[in-house]
């Protein structure tokens, strides 16, 4: 039996969720510090954390992460696809958390 959080696909970053990053980086202060943890997890389990739409030949991936207002932690929302070898990320949104 295969561990699948030994093994972590690549992450791909499209032009569009690189700035969406960059900027959110910017904006909010502990964002960068969630992202890194987000990535090692949809890395590993892209499938898992998802609700997932097929469109066409694709099928993307939402996943929905939750902040905390208390430590500066904001709510996360990324859209991705994925195979075996790699994840990419083709929209990254933030915002304040109400709790």
């Amino acid at each position: 039996m295969s561990d699948i959080w030994s093994s972590a696909r690549t992450v791909i970053e499209e032009p569009q969720a690189t700035l969406s990053i960059e900027k959110l980086s910017e904006k909010h202060a502990r964002f960068s510090d969630q992202w890194v943890g987000l990535t090692w997890l949809i890395a590993r389990k892209p499938g898992d954390i998802g609700l997932h739409k097929k469109i066409g030949n694709n099928r993307f991936y939402l996943t929905n992460r939750s902040g905390n207002k208390a430590y500066d932690l904001v709510e996360i929302a990324v859209v991705y696809t994925f195979d075996e070898d790699a994840v990419t990320i083709y929209g990254v949104e933030a915002w304040e958390s109400d709790e």
